[in-house]
């Protein structure tokens, strides 16, 4: 079973608790993403995703240039470490309700895993796996 360092994102975007979420939306938009980290340093202390500022900036009528990360951020994030399999990420997810989790090491990020990477690798695993049982047959 493949670990979540083999197929994390390795170079996840993180920002300060106290950037204003006008900051941070324009920053997922230019590198495409749909979360980004919060973080103290190297420390991860939040999460913010697409859904959050529709639900707590936009739906809310907060003014997302006047409101901080940190007012809409989830904290603690979800972590894991880069040496858990991926039924561990997949079990945590369902677990904890969540799409995404925060790839920690030594309390520091080193990167972040989605559920479509999860399940890219799981029907990757079943096509080889189908593909080498009609091979054995």
């Amino acid at each position: 079973m493949p670990y979540i360092e083999d197929f994390m994102t390795k170079e996840a975007v993180s920002t300060d608790a106290g950037d204003s979420c006008l900051e941070a939306a324009k920053l997922m938009v230019r590198m495409n993403i749909g979360a980004i980290v919060v973080s103290d340093g190297d420390r991860p202390v939040g999460i913010v995703t697409e859904r959050d500022f529709l639900n707590k900036v936009t739906a809310s009528g907060k003014d997302p240039s006047k409101t901080a990360l940190r007012e809409i951020m989830s904290s603690p994030p979800v972590t894991i470490s880069p040496k858990a399999t991926v039924r561990d990420a997949a079990r945590m997810m369902i677990e904890k309700g969540v799409r995404r989790l925060v790839v920690v090491e030594n309390d520091k990020l080193v990167g972040i895993v989605s559920i479509r990477d999860i399940t890219r690798i799981l029907v990757g695993s079943m096509a080889a796996w189908k593909e080498a049982r009609v091979t054995l047959e």
